[in-house]
C-alpha cells in the first residue's frame, strides 16, 4: 500500500544502497522494486539489513516469512503498525540489540511535521505525545 511505497521511496532519496523488497504478495514487492530500483526477495534469509521498515498490517503479524533476515545491533527497525505496540519485527529487533521504532512513534512524528507543515508553527511536542500516549 501506501506506506510501502512511501518508505521505498524514503530510502531511495536517502541513498541507500541495496533495496530489498518483501510482500506477501510477491507481484507487489516485484512492481515497488523496479518503480524504486530494489530487488524483490520472497526469502529475507541471508540478508542483514541495515534498516527495515516493516509495512506489514498489525493484524496480519502471523505471517511473517520464516527465517527472517538476521539484524544486528547497529540495525535500525521502524514498524508501521501502530496496533500491537510490539510487534514481532519489534521483538525480534529488541532480541537482536537492533534499534527498534514503534509504529506509535511515527504517527506522533508524522503529527508534529503536519502541525508544522500546515500551521508555520512549532508544534507542541510534548503535549502531541502525552495526548496520544494518554489514549494508549
Amino acid at each position: 500500500g501506501g506506506s510501502a511505497r512511501a518508505a521505498c521511496y524514503a530510502m531511495q532519496q536517502a541513498g541507500v544502497k541495496t533495496l530489498y523488497v518483501w510482500n506477501r504478495t510477491h507481484d507487489k514487492a516485484v512492481s515497488l522494486a523496479k518503480d524504486f530500483g530494489g530487488v524483490a526477495v520472497t526469502e529475507l534469509a541471508g540478508i542483514s539489513p541495515d534498516v527495515v521498515i516493516s509495512n506489514i498490517p498489525g493484524d496480519a503479524q502471523g505471517t511473517l516469512p520464516s527465517p527472517l533476515f538476521t539484524l544486528q545491533p547497529t540495525s535500525v527497525v521502524i514498524e508501521m503498525a501502530y496496533t500491537p505496540r510490539v510487534t514481532q519485527i519489534l521483538k525480534l529487533a529488541a532480541d537482536s540489540k537492533a534499534k527498534g521504532v514503534e509504529g506509535i512513534q511515527v504517527l506522533i512524528e508524522q503529527a508534529l511535521y503536519q502541525f508544522r507543515k500546515w500551521t508555520g508553527l512549532n508544534p507542541p511536542r510534548a503535549a502531541i505525545t502525552n495526548a496520544v500516549y494518554a489514549t494508549l
